[in-house]
């Protein structure tokens, strides 16, 4: 008696899972059409200054998104693009910090 219901119990945990994978399958390929939308910047020189004070200062993201052969010149306050480069030797793996800014005139 309690085999048949240990089976039946897998089985509708079975089915369920099942079912829940189908759903789950069946909704990963919709497509939601939508304009995409206007995005708007500043380029005044005071908002361009603000965003540069953060950057570098404030959240100091050249901590780890500065080429390690430029981290001096970053120490020394000197303008040095955002390319990334830093690495972390974790147990996993090496990580690499990114290049947050790819423009080559701008960062």
């Amino acid at each position: 008696m309690i085999r048949r219901l240990v089976i039946g119990l897998f089985a509708l945990a079975a089915a369920l899972f099942a079912a829940a994978s189908m759903y789950v399958a069946s909704r990963q390929h919709l497509r939601f059409d939508a304009p995409y939308p206007r995005i708007a910047y500043a380029t005044d020189s005071a908002t361009i200054a603000r965003g540069r004070y953060i950057v570098r200062q404030v959240a100091d993201c050249g901590g780890c998104h500065v080429d390690p052969a430029q981290r001096a010149s970053y120490t020394r306050g000197e303008e040095v693009p955002l390319s990334g480069g830093f690495s972390w030797d974790i147990p996993p793996g090496t990580i690499y910090a990114r290049n947050i800014t790819p423009d080559r005139e701008t960062g």
